[in-house]
Formats: C-alpha cells, structure tokens, sequence
C-alpha cells in the first residue's frame, strides 16, 4: 500500500544541500615509479614533499617529482 503523496517526505527534507569542498591541487606532480604516463599523484596544495623526501622517492622507488605550470 502506498502513502498519500502529503505523507511522503520530499527529497530535500530527506538529503539538505551540501557544499564540496575541493582542496585546490598543487604545482607538483609525482609521476609513480618512473612511469611518467598515466600513473600520476597530485597532492593538495601546501601539502608538498620537501628536496629531500622527493630525492629519496627517486632513489628508493623511481618516484619523479615534477613541477607543472598552473
């Protein structure tokens, strides 16, 4: 048996309206295991690896960190 159409709850009584938030990425990328193609990490901006943690990624796993353009 189905309700009344004044018993039903409407969709935004149900589910409000809400706001992403999409962090904005940042300058770098860090192409995974030297593939440089479609294995690609971008973290958020400000959240950035120093020289250091970059250098020892490429070392360690063949991670290249590169700079991009905006």
């Amino acid at each position: 048996m189905t309700e009344p159409a004044a018993n039903r709850a409407s969709w935004t009584e149900i589910a409000p309206a809400t706001q992403w938030n999409i962090p904005e990425p940042s300058d770098w990328e860090c192409e995974l295991y030297g593939t440089g193609r479609n294995m690609v990490f971008r973290p958020t901006k400000g959240n950035e690896p120093n020289w250091f943690w970059r250098q020892m990624q490429y070392l360690a796993f063949g991670n290249r960190w590169v700079k991009r353009a905006p």
